[in-house]
């Protein structure tokens, strides 16, 4: 047996949406192999995630005071060490959580009670309307208006969405009835237990090889839980993308449009897009509201990722093409974890237009990650292609402070028929990409990349290098720098760019000022706001200033005002035509813009107004004794508050499905014995679904106890049930005290909403273990009692 060493470990759990960081104790071989973890810390953690059986279940193996890898993986757990980073990743499966359930966190001093359920059925009605007015000199003005409705309906787990878009492109002409369109009409089931997802209608089929996603009308079911994420991403994903103005964020992957939100100033980052194994291509289009449009263009490798041993994923896809009917298509995918380090699949795509078929294998070695892929294709002509795919990311063990170093091949070869003879000839490209980044001592974020790329049928070829420099300058002041030059043509084709930003968050203003050394122009901009239950914003931006010359591009102005309710945005821009000076310029075009956005939503009889959003909502309401007093909600690092009143109950949008969310709800008009407070709850929302949460001031008791078995000893991570043992009142039918709770590492438990008088606890664990509670009168909501010595059989 190899010798075990006690090392500690960076751990990570991961439950849906919420993540939690510690540092445990770990028992590893010699081997680097995990073989223990020590048990404490991790029932600790995870005693807010897990279900009571569930935990029960990991307690009693915990009886060594360590939990061995198998013991966790056996017990329904995703466990992953990597052993470069000496970090381990436990990820909770849906499996595990209690998405009907919402558990409270209640100040000790304030009594209260919340009941939370999941609606049966839910609405959600999210409305845009933008307008839009441009005009040139010595022309006239063109003006449109567009609406777009994302009505979604869930009734017991199956959703009904669409997206809607009206628009008037021309106001000034008489169109008589608007352009319509109709995209993602589709009917979906997602089971959060195991991450299953059933769609019929219109989507995006989920693909792994070297053709972009293909909207499709059909069907497909996909289990993606086990996918770990894992990839080989470049530095230039991870740069954020400053926004100096409000305006549009439009992402394309693979030439197709995945994503579109509003932005105010600050930094963006790209997470989570929907790679597609191999060579993705990304294009992010920022228009800003006074009309200008900024592109950036990235390549993105992608591995696939790494599945536990035994683990698998899919994904099949069936149909016909959305914009021609007539062509039946279809997709599907299968991959499987053959070992912790190596997985491997087959996939296969096609429709009358062509087909494509291949394998991938996604490896980690001792010193990084690999992917290796191959596909061969046929198009409709009979003409037929094959690629192969490799890419590499560095990591060395014990070397955190060596840069990380990305790098991915891409080679195509295309065979084709020359036109007027029968001749058949064969083009190949190329596509290199590699990328060097890391942070130096001092915050100073460097990255370095290259791409090569040859085109078919083309002798043009591109030679690019980039650079970034990062730097905190304090703690309001930021340095960025961006260079890029083409090998090919490094005199003409050159860029560099520094940009300076301040921001002072108490005062809530924020600006940016880059200079472009290759067209020697300065750009300035700066925005201020006021935060309250609407917030405010306004800013400006002056472009392309010519010191020299004394001239300018364009001006341009943005105001918006945001509430809980609702969000509306301003904007305005003119451009200035070319000059030796300021004098000699005039005004070019001019542009307007204002954008409007709200919704109506409804769970289970609770109905709302609320921000526009495509996404789960918690509806927030006062019980009846509270008939008539506001509510405040915030969501953990949200800035508004969201607050019931005339337009129905608070509204507390954009939760994800399958994962937890606290939040804390405030009652500022009740006096001090008689209001919740503040107080947490999580939530575990469906797809695209809502969450009734009623808050009920009754007069309740906090009771805090400790179990202990027949020799005195405590109750470690026990789940119990408690049930009272007398008649309610009829007014509290609807509240019924009582429920599930769990004892901590001292045996410890904490029960809320209980009514005096006497409650049976029972064990959950199989043991028939019990005891009666006396919980007395108390003039205060915090009750404490003696230990409560379990009685009855024990295994």
């Amino acid at each position: 047996m190899d010798h075990l060493v006690k090392i500690p470990l960076s751990l990570r759990v991961v439950a849906g949406g919420s993540t939690n960081q510690l540092v445990v104790v770990a028992r590893v071989s010699h081997s680097m192999d995990l073989v223990a973890l020590q048990a404490p810390k991790i029932l600790s953690a995870l005693a807010v995630y897990l279900d009571d059986q569930t935990l029960e279940n990991l307690s009693e193996a915990a009886g060594t005071g360590w939990l061995s890898a198998g013991d966790i993986r056996t017990r329904g757990l995703d466990l992953r060490f990597d052993r470069h980073q000496l970090t381990v990743e436990l990820r909770v499966p849906l499996t595990a959580l209690e998405p009907q359930s919402l558990s409270l966190h209640q100040p000790r001093q304030l009594p209260g009670y919340v009941k939370a359920e999941n609606a049966r059925f839910a609405l959600g009605i999210p409305l845009w309307s933008q307008y839009r007015s441009s005009s040139v000199r010595d022309g006239e003005s063109v003006s449109s208006l567009s609406l777009r409705f994302s009505p979604g309906i869930t009734r017991s787990g199956w959703t009904l969405e669409s997206d809607l878009r009206l628009d008037w492109p021309n106001l000034e002409e008489d169109q008589g009835m608007p352009e319509a369109e109709t995209e993602n009409t589709r009917l979906v089931w997602f089971q959060e237990d195991r991450g299953y997802r059933f769609q019929a209608g219109q989507f995006a089929q989920y693909l792994r090889g070297l053709q972009a996603p293909m909207q499709l009308s059909g069907v497909s079911f996909d289990n993606l839980e086990a996918d770990t994420s894992r990839s080989l991403l470049p530095a230039l994903l991870s740069r954020p993308l400053t926004v100096d103005e409000a305006g549009t964020i439009d992402v394309y992957l693979n030439d197709r449009r995945i994503r579109s939100f509003p932005v105010s100033m600050g930094q963006y980052e790209l997470r989570d897009l929907p790679l597609a194994a191999g060579v993705n291509t990304a294009r992010i289009e920022y228009t800003r509201n006074s009309g200008e449009v900024e592109t950036i263009e990235l390549i993105v490798p992608h591995a696939g990722g790494l599945l536990n041993r035994g683990a698998f994923s899919y994904a099949l896809a069936l149909g016909v093409e959305e914009d021609d009917p007539e062509r039946p298509a279809g997709s599907g995918f299968f991959r499987y974890g053959f070992g912790e380090t190596f997985t491997a699949g087959i996939l296969a795509d096609g429709s009358t237009r062509g087909t494509q078929a291949g394998t991938e294998i996604v490896g980690a070695t001792p010193f990084g990650e690999a992917l290796l892929a191959a596909y061969g294709s046929m198009e409709d002509d009979r003409k037929t292609g094959w690629a192969i795919q490799a890419g590499y990311r560095l990591v060395l063990p014990g070397r955190s402070w060596l840069p990380l170093l990305s790098t991915s091949l891409d080679y195509r070869q295309q065979d084709y028929i020359q036109p007027g003879s029968q001749n058949t000839g064969s083009s190949q490209a190329w596509q290199v990409s590699s990328s060097l980044s890391h942070t130096l001592p001092g915050e100073v974020g460097i990255s370095l990349g290259h791409q090569y790329r040859t085109f078919h049928g083309d002798s043009s070829e591109t030679s690019l290098l980039f650079a970034t420099l990062a730097r905190n300058l304090g703690p309001r002041l930021g340095l960025h720098i961006t260079g890029t030059v083409d090998t090919r043509d490094p005199e003409e084709q050159w860029g560099l760019r520094i940009t300076l930003s301040s921001r002072a968050v108490q005062r809530n203003l924020s600006g940016n000022a880059t200079f472009d050394a290759r067209e020697s122009t300065v750009d300035l901009s700066g925005t201020a706001g006021r935060p309250g239950t609407v917030r405010l914003s306004a800013g400006g931006r002056a472009n392309s200033i010519d010191p020299e010359e004394g001239t300018l591009g364009g001006i341009s102005a943005t105001a918006s005002a945001a509430s809980s309710r609702f969000e509306l945005r301003a904007g305005g821009g003119i451009t200035f035509s070319e000059g030796d000076s300021l004098a000699d310029q005039s005004v070019q075009s001019s542009n307007r813009s204002l954008q409007f956005g709200t919704g109506l939503y409804l769970a289970d009889g609770v109905a709302a107004v609320g921000a526009p959003g495509r996404s789960s909502f918690a509806l927030v309401r006062p019980h009846r004794d509270l008939s008539g007093t506001p509510l405040a909600v915030r969501t953990r690092g949200g800035a508004l508050p969201r607050t019931s009143g005339r337009l129905g109950a608070a509204f507390v949008p954009n939760l994800m499905p399958g994962s937890r969310t606290p939040i804390s709800v405030e009652l500022p008009g009740l006096p001090a014995d008689q209001t919740l407070g503040h107080t947490q709850f999580i939530l575990a929302p469906g797809y695209r679904t809502g969450t009734a949460i009623t808050i009920v001031a009754l007069q309740r008791l906090y009771v805090r106890g400790r179990l202990v078995d027949d020799q005195g000893h405590p109750a470690v991570y026990r789940g119990f049930t408690v049930d009272p043992l007398f008649d309610l009142p009829d007014e509290d039918q609807d509240m019924p005290p009582g429920g599930s709770s769990f004892t901590d590492d001292q045996g410890t438990f904490e029960v809320y909403g209980l009514l005096p008088g006497q409650y049976r606890i029972t064990l959950r664990d199989g043991t028939g273990r019990r005891v009666i509670m006396e919980v007395p009168q108390a003039p205060g909501p915090l009750v404490i009692l003696e230990d409560l010595r379990l009685q009855g059989e024990k295994r």
